[in-house]
């Protein structure tokens, strides 16, 4: 994984071979001058100073991730889409829309099933 993979908001996993950072995982964040850190004993580690002579960061990997299933009521996918603002067709082209809501939100959310 390299620095440029991250942004604000993702989720890294540190090894043991921190000496400020517990192993686990943790939230990246960005300082005023958009330096990506995530929170240690000390204040900030700095993502930057984790990068290797290829580029990798070395202690940090991405979690394992499992996919999602939400299932939502029409009036719930309605208001959501509407936030998203994804609703660009009739309303009770439930396909259209739910295909367009994945579309925004694939990798995110995972599998979006909508009832009702």
């Amino acid at each position: 994984m390299k620095l440029t993979d991250l942004k604000p908001g993702m989720i890294v996993v540190t090894d043991n071979g921190f000496t400020c950072v517990k192993a686990g995982e943790h939230v990246v964040q960005a300082d005023e001058d958009g330096d990506l850190f995530i929170e240690c004993c000390d204040g900030n580690h700095l993502l930057d100073g984790q990068i290797g002579k290829d580029g990798e960061l070395i202690g940090l990997s991405k979690p394992e991730t499992y996919p999602v299933l939400i299932h939502l009521t029409m009036k719930e996918f309605t208001t959501l889409s509407a936030i998203f603002g994804v609703i660009e067709t009739d309303p009770n082209e439930n396909g259209a829309i739910a295909g367009k809501f994945k579309e925004v939100v694939d990798g995110i959310i995972g599998n979006i099933g909508v009832t009702g």
